[in-house]
């Protein structure tokens, strides 16, 4: 349920929440901009990183529909300050309602910079909370800005009248860390978007755009163990891939997701299940023995 606010405790939140972005540090502040982030760190550093983020998202979330709700009523408050001001003759609505516009203007945008990803609060806090059990430390490379205006695409096809077709190709999540048991863990995720527009003609001679997004997700997790301490086992289902090199055993599982949209989501319950069907390919020496 969203939290209601009047004029003077939603002042008070827009500025808690700009005082709490002011106190991120430059990593984290460019994190929430670009959405981009390779870094290797302690397990400990980023579940306190995690959870200060979503402590500020959670404090921004509901401010910012009471703006951006406002900031619509204020445009339509101009729509009719109009027709007011000229059965009245007076330029006072037209006044009143601009300054609400530029007002909530401020506030709504001012509160979305302060926009945190929503992929913080559903799952990489989770995951890190998961892998902390095993790792102590994490290496992340994410991309997660879903916007494709400043990407290069790899492809067009403009084979279909009325239609193009764009292509994209993004590795926008990663995850290395070496376990407790001695094994190496390496989970990516790799986008390939379609990004369709296609343009109508009404019987007005109007031009109408429509621009749609379909995404496949190309989900690999390899687990690496040292056969010192693992052998493989006959449990490994045919759709795993294992190689064995210089004594150690690769175990590499692929699926793909297809999505309708561009999906920034990760499922960390489906996670900890693949990684868990990989262990189950492989046993441990002394059992072995």
């Amino acid at each position: 349920m969203q939290k209601k606010y009047h004029f003077f405790s939603a002042e008070l939140a827009y500025w808690r929440l700009k005082s709490g972005f002011r106190k991120l540090s430059r990593d984290e502040k460019a994190f929430v901009r670009s959405g981009n982030l390779v870094s290797a760190r302690t397990s400990t550093h980023w579940k306190h990183y995690f959870e200060r983020l979503m402590k500020l998202d959670v404090m921004g979330t509901s401010i910012r529909k009471h703006y951006k709700l406002r900031f619509g009523l204020s445009w339509v408050a101009l729509f009719f300050s109009l027709f007011i001001a000229v059965f009245t003759v007076s330029w006072i609505p037209i006044q009143v309602a601009l300054v609400l516009v530029i007002y909530f203007s401020f506030r709504f945008f001012g509160s979305k910079r302060a926009d945190i990803p929503n992929i913080v609060r559903e799952s990489l806090l989770k995951m890190t909370q998961l892998l902390s059990l095993e790792s102590s430390r994490l290496k992340f490379n994410l991309d997660i800005d879903t916007r494709l205006k400043k990407r290069k695409f790899i492809k067009e096809d403009k084979s279909v009248k009325k239609t193009r077709l764009r292509y994209y190709d993004i590795n926008w999540f990663g995850v290395r860390c070496n376990l407790r048991d001695g094994s190496k863990l390496n989970v990516q995720f790799r986008d390939i978007i379609c990004q369709r527009r296609r343009t109508k003609v009404s019987s007005s001679g109007k031009y109408k755009t429509k621009t749609k997004h379909k995404s496949k997700c190309y989900q690999t997790y390899i687990l690496s163990f040292s056969e010192k301490l693992y052998q493989l086992n006959d449990k490994q289902p045919a759709d795993m891939q294992s190689s064995v090199q210089d004594g150690v055993i690769t175990v590499k599982y692929k699926r793909v997701v297809k999505s309708a949209g561009i999906n920034r989501r990760i499922n960390v319950e489906e996670m900890a299940s693949m990684i868990s069907s990989i262990y189950q390919c492989v046993t441990p020496e002394e059992i072995a023995a």
